[in-house]
């Protein structure tokens, strides 16, 4: 199965966009097992404004698959342009919509799969300030970008110290520089509180920005949405333990580039405590790092026979939970 994303070719790109419909083709057929996820922007009753697709299965199908493999083909993007691999394969993006699927599982959107393209985005501009002569567009698109996933997901508002590392790990620190990241990420918050404001309605805005904290609730009564959780972390250890492997044989932009996915797998732990209830949902906001980090291993052609079944395995999991077989 990964031989058919182990290049980066036209071919292997239509590969991944089949890959990307096939998984998601089993609510097409059997329609009556598919749930609808909330896929509305925060505060649409506020100013009327909906995501279509809310009730309709096709096109919440379309934007599912055009959000997954858009968010897949730019991870890709990131190894080949930023040289974290020697080879030029779209396997991380293959991970990636596997990952998607299996997470979003009854269903084909949610809220936070639009917020984590915006945080893509972020890290995508982040990634673009190594050896930049003042790369003031590109800072303070990395923030802006992120406000946008904070508004629509708060959590993501976390990952503000992710960047900032970030440019202290490719950049040497420059206060102006740190300013120009967060007045980024704090412009679209403050034209959607603008917005808000023209429309009377700048008090419900305020109250959805404050951010609570709390111990997050976990349901061990439901044995199936714990799974992905406990695999999650499984793979999250399995990582750890081949970091010293991920940042063999490469340059030192691209050695920290693969240090912040670590970072963003750290800080992706007290994202738990911007929520009340824990969903299985919630871990698309780990995504980056896991498609990416697992990626590389993937497809490394050392035991490539051992990462077939292993690759083939998640996509029988996947078949496994969607067919109720656990």
């Amino acid at each position: 199965m990964l031989q058919f994303f182990r290049r980066n070719l036209f071919i292997n790109v239509i590969s991944l966009l089949i890959l990307t419909l096939a998984l998601y083709s089993y609510y097409l057929i059997f329609q009556h097992n598919f749930v609808s996820l909330d896929f509305t922007l925060p505060l649409y009753d506020v100013h009327r404004f909906k995501i279509p697709g809310q009730e309709s299965i096709f096109v919440q199908y379309f934007l599912g698959v055009l959000l997954i493999f858009v968010q897949a083909m730019i991870i890709s993007r990131f190894i080949i342009k930023h040289k974290m691999s020697r080879l030029l394969s779209l396997i991380p993006g293959a991970v990636m919509v596997l990952f998607c699927v299996t997470v979003l599982q009854p269903g084909f959107t949610h809220t936070i799969l639009l917020a984590n393209f915006f945080f893509i985005l972020a890290m995508g501009s982040l990634f673009e300030v190594y050896k930049v002569y003042n790369p003031i567009g590109t800072l303070f698109n990395s923030g802006f970008f992120l406000g946008c996933a904070s508004f629509i997901y708060k959590p993501y508002s976390i990952y503000i110290f992710v960047i900032v590392l970030g440019i202290i790990a490719l950049r040497s620190f420059k206060l102006k520089e740190i300013l120009q990241v967060v007045l980024g990420f704090l412009c679209p918050l403050f034209l959607i509180g603008v917005f808000m404001y023209y429309n009377n309605s700048l008090n419900e805005y305020l109250d959805y920005c404050k951010i609570s904290f709390s111990i997050p609730k976990v349901d061990f009564s439901n044995y199936r949405d714990l799974i992905k959780p406990i695999i999650t972390i499984i793979i999250i250890i399995f990582l750890i333990f081949k970091q010293n492997a991920l940042r063999k044989k490469k340059k030192f932009d691209a050695i920290k580039k693969v240090e912040l996915n670590y970072w963003i797998l750290f800080f992706g732990f007290f994202t738990l405590f911007f929520v009340e209830a824990i969903s299985p949902i919630h871990l698309l906001i780990i995504s980056l790092p896991i498609a990416l980090l697992s990626g590389l291993i993937l497809e490394n052609k050392e035991n490539s026979i051992t990462k077939e079944f292993v690759f083939l395995g998640f996509i029988g999991f996947y078949f496994m939970f969607i067919f109720g077989i656990i």
